[in-house]
């Protein structure tokens, strides 16, 4: 993302494909506040999370965790960007938390929202069959822009599944760059 910014970026659109109660997706705002500064430079920010189960996404639109929720979270990340409310709960920072949209979607169909600049596709591979994840990578490589990012779980691998991605480093991934006129080998 720091690339993409340096690069002149203006705006991310991100989706957090196996969203589950919210968790990945604040720390994804995070990392980009972090990485871009204070509400991200200026830079328009959207990101998507999506699971199967509404009841964890119910939670996740709420973004409220109890304290196991953030036991392993950096005393200062949890300072800066969470809040205690009622119930012995942290609420996550509303200002980040307004980027975001929870919905429902099946991985094994389609997506339908304009490209995304980065797919994270954490943790959901390892339950599909060989035949599943070739389908579910394939609707993934349709939601990404050319020369869009997927990063799938340390514990997931590619291997064996027909997929168009480009091999970046473990974990990553690039949806090729379109061809543009003139190159080589064009006509």
């Amino acid at each position: 993302m720091r690339a993409a910014a340096a690069a002149g970026a203006r705006s991310f659109r991100l989706w957090s494909a196996a969203a589950s109660n919210g968790a990945e997706a604040c720390t994804i705002l995070i990392v980009l506040e972090q990485v871009l500064g204070r509400g991200f430079g200026g830079r328009t920010v959207e990101l998507l999370g999506t699971d199967v189960n509404e009841q964890v996404l119910a939670a996740a639109r709420t973004a409220c965790f109890r304290p196991y929720a953030l036991a392993q979270t950096p005393p200062d990340v949890v300072r800066t960007w969470f809040r205690p409310v009622a119930g012995d709960r942290f609420e996550f920072d509303r200002r980040l938390l307004q980027c975001a949209t929870f919905r429902q979607h099946n991985l094994l169909a389609p997506m339908t929202a304009p490209a995304f600049d980065f797919v994270f596709l954490h943790n959901v591979l390892l339950y599909f069959d060989a035949a599943s994840k070739e389908r579910a990578l394939g609707h993934v490589h349709r939601a990404l822009r050319p020369g869009g990012m997927l990063t799938v779980g340390e514990s997931e691998h590619l291997l064996g599944v027909a997929h168009r991605f480009t091999y970046v480093r473990p974990s990553w991934f690039q949806k090729p760059a379109v061809a543009s006129c003139g190159a080589a080998g064009a006509e």
